[in-house]
This record gives structure tokens, sequence and C-alpha cells, in this order.
């Protein structure tokens, strides 16, 4: 909501979420499940979610969902060699999964603090028959542990709702930064407080070369989804954030595992 402006009504949510539902239930439907395009087209996602609700389910699908990093993804799969992927915060596996169907040779690093989201990321790996070559953490101190005796290049995904800024200030104190790329999704929006990005910047802006990108509803682009309204549109791929948000594009200018 803006914060001048009152909350919307409550029956206007409740609209929106019974069409949201039916657009969920056509497009699994419609899809089987199955990731139509992008980086990981191909890739099989169970109807289920871990976290808030299902929103994130029919972008999946369809194949746009965070859109604005499927070129930043298929760069760094391409470049990525025998790198070890470090995904913090993989709710339903999206993208340890899709990392690790695209580039056989990379190990893949997972971690989430909810148990719900494990067990939802080793259905969604074993359908994809991946699942062995995932490594699934649930404790920070032991994933750092084992990050300190990898020496691959690391590639950082993180999306932890808020508390980003932390978790790579301590990597930056653990010397766990040295020679990786990240991709960090950038809650300053209310989760924690609204000082993320600057902290972020402050400690990477000395070994890394750093790119934003915001967030934007790009389906209005796709043809093949013209038949539908505007507003189902906006349905079908909004992740219903408080406000808009965006990602750092952190590329370490020491290339050297």
């Amino acid at each position: 909501m803006h914060s001048e402006l009152p909350d919307f009504a409550t029956n206007l949510f409740d609209a929106l979420a019974e069409r949201e539902q039916m657009l969920f239930d056509y497009f699994l439907k419609k899809t089987n499940g199955v990731v139509q395009s992008g980086p990981f087209q191909g890739m099989k996602i169970l109807p289920k979610y871990s976290w808030l609700f299902h929103g994130h389910l029919v972008p999946q699908w369809i194949g746009e969902y965070e859109a604005q990093l499927h070129g930043v993804m298929r760069e760094l799969v391409a470049q990525s060699g025998t790198s070890t992927l470090v995904n913090l915060g993989r709710g339903n596996g999206y993208y340890s999964i899709g990392w690790a169907r695209t580039n056989e040779n990379s190990r893949v690093l997972s971690l989430d603090l909810s148990d719900a989201a494990i067990a939802l990321s080793k259905e969604n790996a074993e359908l994809n028959g991946i699942a062995s070559r995932i490594e699934f953490y649930l404790d920070y101190q032991k994933l750092y542990s084992e990050l300190a005796t990898t020496s691959t290049k690391l590639i950082y995904f993180i999306d932890i709702e808020g508390f980003e800024a932390d978790v790579v200030e301590e990597l930056s104190h653990l010397d766990l930064l040295e020679g990786s790329d990240l991709v960090i999704e950038c809650d300053d929006i209310g989760y924690v407080n609204k000082n993320i990005t600057p902290r972020l910047i402050d400690v990477l802006n000395k070994t890394h070369d750093i790119s934003r990108i915001d967030s934007h509803n790009s389906s209005i682009d796709r043809f093949d989804l013209r038949a539908f309204t505007d507003l189902d549109r906006f349905i079908m791929t909004t992740e219903w954030r408080p406000a808009s948000m965006h990602w750092l594009i952190c590329r370490s200018r020491d290339q050297t595992p």
C-alpha cells in the first residue's frame, strides 16, 4: 500500500484471490506443471507451496517468474563451468533445481530455514531426477563450514526476505566472497528495515562491479498472453509485494576462484 493512501477494501482482495485461484487451476491444467519458457524451460514444478500462497507458481509455469533475471541467469549458467551455486532462501527449489538441470557440471548448495521448504524442494528435485545433485542445508553455520572448504568459484543467489545484508556481511567477514558472483534480491520495502541496499553496496563495491535491476510486470509484452485481460495478466504474474523491489547483480573483479 502507499503510505498516504488507505488500504484496499477486504472484498477487493477476496475477489482478486478468487480470480487468482481460477488462473492457477487453468494454468496447472494447461502446463501440467512444466515450465514453458525461460532459462529453466522443461523443469517440473509441483502445485504445492511452502510460503504464504501459491502466487509464484503460475509465473513459474508460464516462464514469467522474475523474468527480469532471465538474461542474467542464462549468462551466469553459460559462464559457470564447474562452479558451485549457493542458493540462500530456496522456497520450492526453483533456482536450485533449474540450475542443476541446466548445468550438469555445477555443484548446488541450497539453504532454507523452513522444514516445509526443504521438504518441497526435495520433492521437486526428485520429480526432476536431480535430487542427488543438490545438497540441502537448514543451518547457516554448517553451510559456511562447507563453503570454507570449497575450491570452485561460488555463485550466490540470495532471496532471504530482508536478511540479505546481514548474511552478506557475515560472508564477507568469513572471507567467503572472494572471486564470487552474487544475485541478491533486496527487500528494502519494510520486512526488516529500509537500509539493506546501502549496506550491501558498502560491503561489495570495493571488490565487485554492481548493477541494479528493478522489478516490473513484463507479462504485458507476452504475445501468447494477449487473449487475457490486463488485469488477468497482472494477477497471474504478480508476487503481491507491498512495494516495488530490485536485485543487485554483483560480479567479482577477481575472477580467480
